[in-house]
């Protein structure tokens, strides 16, 4: 039977070569249900969906001598995760608030951004987020009210580190509009039968390289790195610096730009008693762990949070990817730390 295709929003994710094993990257509070997606013959992938727990707001308690709080109603969210293996990839495709049922420790960063820098039109562009390398590390957004070339967008290729982009695919086989930065998000005319196609799609877009020969060509001029040796000196000097109590010019900087009309604080645990903070610090973090043994895997697991209201998480990532440093190895060589 054959399936009609419907447009869809697309936010999808990667998983780390290696990662095979839903319950390594899937979690959640609760077990959740999951249900093998088939189409005729063909196997898509597990689709595993969150039971939705409606509770009152929060904020209703700032009323609670004068209203019943049952009048305020009660908030609940859905959230839903669909595994789909292609050719020994993983990827993870998420509906409502599935982003959180996802282990981001375990999702390779900048997969939505390497797959738009090769697909967009650079001619085309809607909005670029970027970083800064400065004493104090900055985000910003900038967004042209049409479609417009790169250079419109004030990058400076010497300082700039390119996080997100947004604008139109060179082809019309991705939809309309399409955003990278961790997550590939996609508007188009899809079904479950075609899913596995595009995700090939994807995949090849996403180890191509021509973007660094024409007008992304200088995204790469900073970038992560990527030697290992060299890459775990850096985390173990810095590692040892923490753990000395020398924290100078080490700092917990939010790794993108968040919605400040949403989040109110922050938290480095969701258990219910957990403090919110009103910013992020070193001390508070390793208060946080106090006891454990501090090391790259810590760093890894142990999240931080961006909360609203009612302590909901808006963002979360590995405290790994807050750090920002800078520390002289090599004969005073000094190396940016950046998630």
């Amino acid at each position: 039977m054959s399936q009609e295709s419907t447009k869809a929003d697309l936010s999808i994710y990667l998983a780390k070569s290696g990662v095979g094993d839903p319950s390594q990257i899937v979690k959640g509070s609760n077990p959740l249900k999951s249900f093998p997606i088939q189409i005729g013959a063909q196997e898509v992938g597990t689709l595993f969906i969150k039971d939705a727990h409606a509770n009152p707001p929060r904020w209703a308690k700032f009323f609670k001598q004068v209203i019943p709080q049952e009048e305020f109603g009660r908030n609940s969210s859905t959230a839903a995760v669909l595994l789909v293996p292609v050719n020994n990839q993983l990827f993870l495709l998420t509906f409502g608030q599935g982003r959180h049922l996802i282990d981001s420790q375990f999702i390779e960063m900048n997969f939505g951004l390497r797959v738009a820098l090769n697909c967009l039109d650079a001619n085309s562009l809607r909005s670029i987020d970027k970083s800064s390398f400065e004493t104090y590390p900055k985000q910003s957004r900038e967004q042209s009210g049409r479609a417009a070339e790169l250079q419109y967008f004030g990058v400076d290729v010497e300082r700039d580190l390119l996080r997100a982009v947004t604008g139109i695919p060179k082809d019309k086989w991705f939809g309309e509009r399409l955003s990278g930065m961790d997550a590939l998000k996609l508007s188009l005319e899809v079904d479950l039968s075609s899913l596995k196609g595009l995700l090939s799609k994807v995949m090849a877009a996403f180890e191509d390289d021509s973007y660094k020969k024409g007008a992304f060509s200088w995204v790469d001029h900073i970038g992560e790195v990527k030697e290992s040796t060299l890459s775990d000196s850096l985390d173990q000097h810095l590692l040892s610096k923490i753990r000395s109590g020398d924290t100078n010019n080490i700092w917990l900087s939010v790794p993108e730009i968040i919605d400040w009309n949403r989040v109110v604080g922050f938290r480095y645990s969701m258990a219910k008693n957990a403090p919110r903070f009103y910013d992020i610090r070193i001390p508070d973090f390793l208060e946080s762990v106090a006891g454990k043994q501090l090391d790259n895997d810590l760093l890894l697991r142990r999240k931080i949070y961006c909360v609203d209201t009612d302590y909901l998480s808006v963002f979360e990532r590995p405290a790994y990817y807050y750090l920002y440093a800078e520390v002289a190895i090599h004969n005073g060589i000094s190396p940016l730390f950046w998630p």
